[in-house]
């Protein structure tokens, strides 16, 4: 059979010479097929994308508390953390102790408390003079004796108030004591010693102000010792109350006693050796500062130290040595009754 231009009906498409690629017809596609050529069952819509990368998440996230694997991870951290060495802030560990335990509280804290009380001392004492136009040595002086006053009352007031009512160290309250009059003094020498340049006083009288805030303080100290008692081999131990308040009252004794004698003393009339010096009032540390750094415009000087003062000084520096002899005996004879 011939089709309608001479050629056989037979005739395959792809062997008839006339026809070029570009003439054949596409061939057909079966119903349902993807243009594209895909399969379409494996077509993937985006929505099922998703889903499945939830699926896959939520598969992959078990919690470190469900996992009995990462709990048995967890215990080598932890005792890994505990066994890690103790260091400062400088990294270093210490060297004959286990830690820094030694290094932090006291007398750390006391420190700290005790140098805030001497800046409010020093604010106080140049507050008071902060209406002077020009800086005068003369109008200073009343506020550099007022600031002397404030570290007093620190010394012997807030300090025994302050160990009495805190539980008694384990180290003894000899030891104890000894570091805390240790800062006390060397602290409170920044307060006493500026005073030959601001208040313009003579060195002797700077030096008898040092000697009797000194001595004060370590009397002060004595009767703390004494009342804290001697060292306990377990925790801090809770002395009797009446202890306690012997300790108080011994302190506020100290220090009010010799402010009566001083005003029962400020209603005499002043004879002609009293102009210079009132030994009544070296007896409180409270009014010695006062009777030491007194005006005395008539000897050409600021102030003046007199005979007077000095054998004042030398019997409060016999009562602080009786004081810590009685501390030590006690604490010794404590120690071995228990």
């Amino acid at each position: 059979m011939t089709t309608h231009d001479g050629r056989s009906g037979d005739e395959h498409p792809k062997d008839r010479p006339g026809d070029s690629p570009e003439e054949a017809p596409p061939p057909r596609r079966p119903e349902g097929e993807d243009p594209t050529g895909e399969d379409p069952a494996r077509r993937v819509s985006f929505e099922d994308l998703l889903a499945a990368i939830d699926e896959t998440q939520s598969d992959s996230e078990p919690t470190t508390a469900e996992s009995p694997e990462d709990d048995t991870d967890d215990q080598p951290r932890d005792a890994a953390a505990d066994n890690r060495p103790d260091r400062d802030i400088f990294g270093r560990t210490p060297k004959h102790a286990p830690d820094w335990s030694h290094r932090r509280g006291e007398p750390r804290v006391f420190v700290l408390l005790w140098t805030i009380y001497l800046m409010f001392c020093a604010a106080a004492m140049f507050a008071r003079s902060g209406g002077m136009v020009a800086f005068d040595p003369v109008a200073f002086r009343p506020s550099a004796r007022m600031g002397l006053l404030m570290m007093m009352v620190g010394v012997g007031l807030l300090w025994p108030l302050m160990r009495l009512s805190q539980a008694m160290p384990r180290e003894g309250g000899v030891r104890a004591t000894l570091k805390d009059a240790g800062i006390i003094i060397v602290t409170g020498h920044a307060l006493i010693l500026p005073q030959l340049w601001l208040a313009r006083w003579d060195g002797q009288v700077v030096l008898a102000l040092s000697v009797l805030f000194v001595l004060w303080t370590l009397l002060t100290g004595a009767v703390i010792a004494c009342t804290q008692g001697p060292p306990t081999a377990g925790e801090e131990g809770e002395p009797r109350t009446g202890t306690r308040a012997a300790g108080v009252l011994c302190c506020l004794a100290l220090v009010l006693s010799g402010g009566l004698v001083a005003l029962a003393d400020a209603g005499r009339a002043p004879g002609a050796d009293a102009i210079a010096s009132r030994p009544a009032r070296m007896l409180s540390p409270m009014t010695a500062i006062y009777e030491i750094a007194r005006d005395r415009p008539w000897t050409g000087r600021a102030a003046m130290i007199g005979p007077a003062h000095r054998a004042s000084l030398g019997a409060t520096a016999l009562a602080a040595a009786g004081a810590w002899g009685v501390a030590l005996v006690a604490c010794r004879r404590r120690r071995n009754e228990t």
